[in-house]
């Protein structure tokens, strides 16, 4: 008697999970699909990593936007790394010099189909989590860019005074250390000299414009 209960319940467990693997390979695969490009138009932004072995890439949905990551050479079914309801989308994508992470920007707010609200998020394809970048301060975050050792990521955002200014964030941390700081001008551009140089481009009001930098403590 007891060996014919503990077969049932055998039995009756190994149901339940080729039920729980069948539902979670579903699920998997509708994430995949929500990637699937058939035409050309539907694909947006896109970036090869650094070594071209993994292309990220927008992909605009029915009412939503996804951020999809696939093999370059196609062999492998796209993933699912971020979605977002319209009218959201990601209007920029930078891979980290490692290939281990991605910066790109979320769009939010518009006025009149103008982007007034933009974010700068980052993504670990290792731990497989992602975070915000750009300060709750700051309203529109645009032009992210990598240090060569991808310890930080410099970006240019809108601050309270409405102008835009040279932000430098801790990627291990993930808070923004410090700005350019300049006032009456606008900072954007930022590029890499080396671990601890910055250079931008500075546009005044009205004037020229000029190029800064920023030396990292």
């Amino acid at each position: 008697m007891s060996s014919k209960f503990w077969n049932r319940g055998l039995i009756a467990v190994a149901l339940v999970v080729l039920l729980l693997l069948s539902a979670l390979n579903m699920h998997l695969k509708a994430k995949s699909n929500d990637c699937q490009a058939s035409l050309p138009s539907e694909v947006g932004v896109k970036a090869l990593s650094p070594h071209k072995y993994q292309l990220a890439y927008v992909y605009f949905g029915e009412d939503k936007t996804f951020l999809c990551v696939t093999d370059a050479d196609g062999q492998s079914e796209p993933k699912v790394i971020a979605s977002f309801s319209r009218p959201q989308f990601i209007s920029n994508i930078v891979w980290s010099n490692n290939g281990q992470k991605i910066a790109y920007i979320v769009d939010s707010g518009f006025d009149d189909a103008v982007v007034t609200k933009a974010a700068l998020w980052v993504y670990d394809f290792k731990s497989m989590i992602f975070w915000q970048i750009s300060s709750d301060s700051t309203t529109l975050a645009f032009d992210p860019a990598w240090s060569p050792n991808d310890k930080y990521l410099a970006y240019s955002a809108r601050n309270e005074l409405q102008d835009f200014d040279i932000y430098v964030a801790d990627i291990s941390t993930g808070k923004t250390m410090f700005s350019a700081g300049n006032t009456g001008v606008s900072d954007v551009e930022p590029s890499w000299w080396d671990n601890n140089l910055i250079g931008f481009t500075v546009l005044p009001e009205n004037g020229i414009s000029s190029f800064g930098r920023i030396q990292i403590p």
